[in-house]
């Protein structure tokens, strides 16, 4: 049976610092970011919302002032997660920047 304390695999120790362990903890993030994060899937209003942390209506709004990019399936308004990630960025900016004024 295969050793599966934390950092022990079939007798391979890996001893890293606070520092190292930050390193690699960000570098298996961006692979899986990259692997999981290609297929940038269309969702439709209520999982953009549930995705966002907020009401449906919300993810209303920002289509209908065309605050983020979406697309139709039908009557269907439907939106790729990386327009959630790029709305969720600006507004980061624009409170950073109006914190910093």
């Amino acid at each position: 049976m295969p050793d599966l304390r934390l950092g022990a695999i079939d007798g391979l120790t890996l001893g890293l610092d606070d520092e190292a362990l930050d390193v690699l903890a960000e570098r298996v993030a961006a692979i899986l970011e990259e692997r999981i994060g290609a297929a940038d899937p269309w969702m439709g209003v209520r999982d953009a919302a549930v995705y966002m942390g907020c009401k449906p209506h919300r993810v209303y709004d920002l289509v209908r002032t065309r605050a983020i990019d979406y697309g139709k399936d039908g009557s269907r308004v439907i939106i790729k997660r990386s327009a959630l990630d790029a709305y969720i960025r600006e507004q980061r900016r624009r409170a950073d920047a109006k914190r910093k004024s």
